[in-house]
């Protein structure tokens, strides 16, 4: 799922305001299981909206530059 930012072209390419955690797996080159226990220890901005986990793009853009140069996680 994915929720796109509304524009007056079409949303062909447009990029999604929210993630899911497949899209942000692949989006940060990590896998699924990494992911979640990112979001079990905290670590990692997300929502949760009507049961699902969603990752809101530009916080999660902030998130990966703060993180420090050559971290592993």
């Amino acid at each position: 799922m994915a929720i796109y930012k509304e524009n007056n072209e079409s949303n062909v390419n447009a990029e999604p305001i929210l993630l899911d955690k497949h899209q942000t797996a692949k989006t940060l080159s990590i896998s699924v299981s990494s992911l979640e226990r990112l979001m079990k220890s905290a670590e990692i901005p997300f929502v949760r909206l009507n049961g699902r986990v969603l990752f809101p793009r530009r916080k999660l853009e902030a998130w990966a530059q703060g993180l420090p140069h050559g971290a592993t996680q």
